[in-house]
């Protein structure tokens, strides 16, 4: 009995589709369809401009990336910043509060030399304060000194260069106090005149120009007489003595 041909299983005439390649083709296809659809409601006059946003995507894609990074750094680092300012802060509080005045002195002198910008004045005028209370009066006024460089402008600094003259005057360096306030008095607002009048007379008494303390004392005399007529007299009545 003759034997039945075998009959073979054709053979598919291409491979079999992966499925997540079909995936991809038909995200492939959506995504070129919305492109032909918003190329489509393009304007004519605004189609050069699509036509360089779809060459360069990819190099619009990393700038924005890039200023994305760049924010982050930046805010990163203010960050840093801020919590760096508010250690700072903290540590100079708790130098200040120290009880013992040599120790918080030479702590403050240390924290100064590193001080952060933001509490830089602040660990300054805290320096000076120390520095007085020990009397040591070199201290205090390279202290004041470094606060008036500072900012050389600003009220601050005004106060500063006054608190530096004084400490000149404690250290017996009265005509240098004299002439700081005078440099002063040139920039003080009128309602400080008399009183820093009254400071540079007793200053240039102090060093021994009698002639700068009569001309100061007399000009705080004409300013006082009308607002604080005892005190102008008082001043009169040390006039009279150094003449």
């Amino acid at each position: 009995m003759a034997q039945r041909p075998t009959v073979k299983q054709p053979k598919p005439l291409t491979a079999p589709v992966d499925p997540q390649r079909l995936e991809a083709d038909a995200a492939g296809l959506a995504g070129a369809r919305v492109l032909g659809d918003v190329k489509a409601e393009v304007s004519p006059e605004a189609a050069p401009l699509w036509e360089f946003v779809l060459t360069h995507a990819r190099a619009i894609a990393l700038a924005v990336l890039g200023v994305i990074v760049l924010i982050i750094a930046v805010a990163a680092w203010q960050w840093y910043r801020e919590s760096a300012a508010a250690s700072a802060r903290d540590d100079l509080g708790r130098i200040a509060a120290s009880l013992d005045p040599a120790a918080r002195l030479k702590a403050l002198e240390d924290f100064a030399a590193d001080a952060p910008s933001s509490v830089y004045l602040a660990a300054q005028l805290e320096l000076a304060r120390a520095a007085v209370e020990s009397e040591n009066w070199d201290k205090a006024a390279a202290a004041y000194a470094a606060v008036a460089e500072r900012d050389p402008d600003s009220p601050l600094a005004f106060s500063a260069r006054f608190n530096r003259a004084d400490v000149l005057l404690r250290q017996g360096k009265a005509a240098e106090a004299a002439t700081e306030l005078e440099t002063l008095l040139s920039q003080a607002p009128d309602n400080l005149k008399p009183f820093l009048n009254e400071q540079i007379g007793e200053a240039a008494e102090a060093a021994g120009r009698k002639d700068k303390a009569i001309a100061a004392y007399q000009a705080a005399v004409k300013e006082l007489t009308s607002i604080a007529p005892a005190e102008a007299a008082y001043y009169q009545d040390r006039i009279a003595k150094l003449q």
